[in-house]
């Protein structure tokens, strides 16, 4: 709960400078990204169109594949999230 209070605060503060951030969290530490600084692979698909599994992984929320980079601290995975 703290850290969804601090990224809203964060995020109005970025916007009143007007630089845009794209804030997201590792959910195994916590730890707060820029997700626009983050490497996500562009292909997430073989030729063949089968998903690359090192590359993608399944969401819920958009009901698709989506590309995830893993956390340099813990190793959990980061999705990126469909805009």
């Amino acid at each position: 709960m703290a850290i969804k209070i601090w990224l809203m605060c964060a995020m109005f503060l970025v916007k009143r400078k007007g630089n845009t951030m794209n804030l997201r969290s590792c959910n195994g530490c916590g730890i707060v990204y820029d997700a626009n600084k983050l490497k996500f692979p562009e292909r997430i698909f073989h030729s063949d169109g089968s998903v690359d599994k090192e590359k993608a992984v399944w969401s819920d929320d958009v009901d698709e594949f989506v590309p995830f980079v893993y956390c340099p601290i813990c190793g959990d995975k980061i999705r990126k999230e469909k805009q």
